[in-house]
């Protein structure tokens, strides 16, 4: 369930209404307030209701002569409940996500800040320990500490969205190949870090073979994409599950090093690769057959990454 708030010009507010109220929409309030900065009163545009009608009325405004970015904005919250006269059914109904929620929750997450370069020194260093000892608990605490998923759905997301001009498919897609780059940078340096002051050799052995990993991998991005899409279930195991795929093998690189190795490096970094290649394809496709018709008015909307929120 979202709030969807509109703030524009006073002279676009009942047009604007009239189109929500043509999609279906109820219940729709209108505000006066003054803006500071260009001095000037402003209509505020406001509705709670499902998650895919707030996806219809972001796409519906978006794509309407009346949107201007220089002078509206577009805001949406998540809301717990919403008790009124509608059906409790179709208020609860969690698919389709607005576009705002998918794009910008990728755009944040893929960001490289020092909470998140000290996450991955944890996890480096947890599971360089585990590899090292061989134990089962260091090994989940390193993964659940390791932010990858959003990464990877963010080049998946990218790749969905285009290179073309006028889009942030390109811009996306490199946020989140800069930060999944420095995550396994950091894994692998914090792991031989580790590896170089911990005895080895490497006692554990439960890397999966490359033809379970890559269907894991296809798993892992098909998943990922949708659980971005709706308000259904929780991702965190997702996470997980990414976490494994992308954290094993740079720590295992890490120690190894040090230590040596104890299978053909070449041969494991090129699955590797070819795994996460796999999962943002996964992502990539789910995108454009999930929702491709908005994906394709997403490439004609001239808004800058963010800026939806930022107003």
């Amino acid at each position: 369930m979202r709030e969807v708030r509109i703030k524009t010009p006073e002279c676009r507010a009942l047009p604007i209404v009239r189109r929500l109220q043509a999609l279906g929409i109820s219940r729709v309030s209108v505000q006066r307030e003054f803006v500071h900065g260009p001095e000037r009163w402003q209509a505020l545009i406001s509705t709670e209701t499902s998650t895919p009608d707030a996806a219809r009325i972001v796409d519906a405004v978006l794509d309407s002569p009346l949107f201007d970015a220089t002078e509206t904005s577009i805001t949406v919250r998540e809301l717990r409940c919403i008790v009124n006269a509608d059906s409790v059914v179709q208020l609860a109904e969690p698919l389709e996500a607005p576009r705002a929620d998918v794009e910008q929750d990728l755009w944040q997450f893929s960001h490289v800040t020092y909470g998140h370069v000290a996450r991955a020194m944890v996890a480096g260093s947890l599971l360089a320990y585990g590899l090292i000892e061989g134990k089962l608990l260091p090994l989940l605490g390193g993964l659940l500490f390791l932010p990858t998923l959003p990464h990877l759905l963010a080049l998946g997301f990218g790749l969905a969205l285009g290179f073309a001009p006028g889009t942030h498919g390109g811009r996306l897609a490199a946020q989140g190949g800069v930060a999944l780059a420095t995550t396994i940078a950091i894994v692998l340096g914090c792991s031989a870090l580790l590896a170089s002051v911990w005895p080895g050799p490497i006692r554990f052995d439960g890397i999966l073979t490359p033809g379970v990993s890559a269907i894991i991998s296809v798993g892992v991005g098909c998943a990922g994409a949708l659980a971005s899409l709706d308000d259904a279930g929780k991702r965190e195991l997702i996470g997980l599950a990414t976490a494994a795929q992308v954290g094993l093998v740079p720590a295992w690189f890490g120690i190894g090093l040090v230590h040596g190795f104890d299978a053909e490096p070449g041969y494991r970094l090129l699955f590797f690769a070819l795994n996460l290649g796999l999962t943002i394809l996964a992502a990539a496709l789910v995108y454009a057959l999930r929702c491709g018709a908005q994906l394709a008015k997403w490439k004609r909307c001239p808004i800058r990454p963010l800026e939806l929120v930022k107003k």
